[in-house]
């Protein structure tokens, strides 16, 4: 039986039901909807969620009941522990070789994996790949693709101390370090430690369901053309904006990912394995 209680704290449920509600209505109105077949549409039945496909609302519930259920046990969280009695850190690592055409057939996902997990190496966690589909970017780091999908991985990390933590985003960064970042000036890797204090549950829920979502919005890359400091931080050639995804890039997303499974872009380390290889068990043996 799994227990919930973590599970609600995230309020996933809410979140992924907005995200299917947008999607649904970006493929009966986007512009681009018809590059999606009849077929495809299928997938976002319910009936399809025991499959864990990364579109399908249902699969998304399946799979956020399962991992939350299985780190919850593992840290032996409830109402009266809402935080483990160690430190926890969320993770996000990025490389400018993780990187495919927005509208990419192939994706070589296990490559991506195996890329950025190294800068994760000696750490017990969990993480997740997304796309962050950038929509513009500005001549220069890739004039040869003005839209893209920058593959990156999120993780909540244990284990480490903070200096340690700090000690190996700092090396990541470094400018011949593991990792490139999309365009100079912009961190590759960044880590934040999550707080146990004020509401500990509240923010480690919100971080488990950032994890766990669906991608809900796109990106832009700027040259920085002002002097001003609100431009861009000090020194940085580059900087981004974030806003919701459009119907049309919702679509894009569809296709993109209908054919990725949740559990295939999971993986973990250290202590991480037990509770993802047990979450993965209960999610595709339907485990309520």
């Amino acid at each position: 039986m799994i227990n919930n209680w973590f599970y609600k704290q995230t309020n996933i449920g809410a979140q992924e039901s907005k995200a299917q509600r947008e999607l649904k209505r970006a493929l009966d109105g986007a512009h681009n909807r018809r590059i999606i077949r009849v077929a495809d549409r299928q997938l976002l039945q319910g009936t399809y969620g025991r499959f864990l496909y990364a579109i399908n609302k249902q699969g998304r519930l399946i799979w956020a009941r399962a991992v939350c259920s299985e780190f919850s046990d593992f840290f032996d969280l409830g109402p009266g522990h809402p935080y483990p009695d160690q430190q926890l850190f969320f993770i996000t690592l990025a490389d400018k070789g993780c990187i495919t055409a927005h509208n990419a057939t192939v994706i070589d996902i296990p490559g991506f994996i195996r890329k950025l997990r190294q800068g994760l190496r000696g750490f017990s966690y969990i993480a997740i790949m997304e796309p962050a589909y950038y929509v513009n970017i500005v001549t220069g780091p890739y004039s040869y693709w003005n839209r893209a999908m920058f593959w990156h991985l999120h993780a909540i990390c244990w284990g480490a101390s903070k200096d340690e933590i700090r000690s190996r985003i700092d090396r990541l960064n470094r400018k011949y370090g593991n990792y490139r970042p999309l365009a100079p000036g912009l961190p590759a890797a960044h880590a934040k430690r999550i707080p146990k204090t004020f509401n500990p549950v509240y923010h480690l829920a919100i971080k488990i369901r950032y994890m766990l979502k669906s991608p809900k919005d796109s990106y832009r890359l700027f040259k920085r053309t002002s002097t001003k400091p609100k431009a861009a931080a000090p020194g940085r050639l580059y900087f981004q904006k974030k806003g919701r995804l459009r119907p049309g890039e919702r679509v894009t997303l569809f296709r993109l990912m209908k054919d990725l499974y949740l559990d295939n872009l999971a993986f973990a380390g250290g202590q991480g394995t037990e509770i993802l290889r047990h979450a993965k068990r209960r999610a595709l043996q339907g485990v309520k």
